[in-house]
């Protein structure tokens, strides 16, 4: 249980670090 709970937080900054690059390269800022 938590080893599932460590690879959800790492999918989340996985997912946040990815928005964050949209947010620099396109107009995607709603999408956040």
């Amino acid at each position: 249980m938590n080893k599932s709970k460590k690879l959800n937080h790492t999918s989340f900054m996985i997912a946040s670090t990815i928005c964050h690059a949209a947010l620099i390269s396109t107009e995607f800022e709603f999408f956040c």
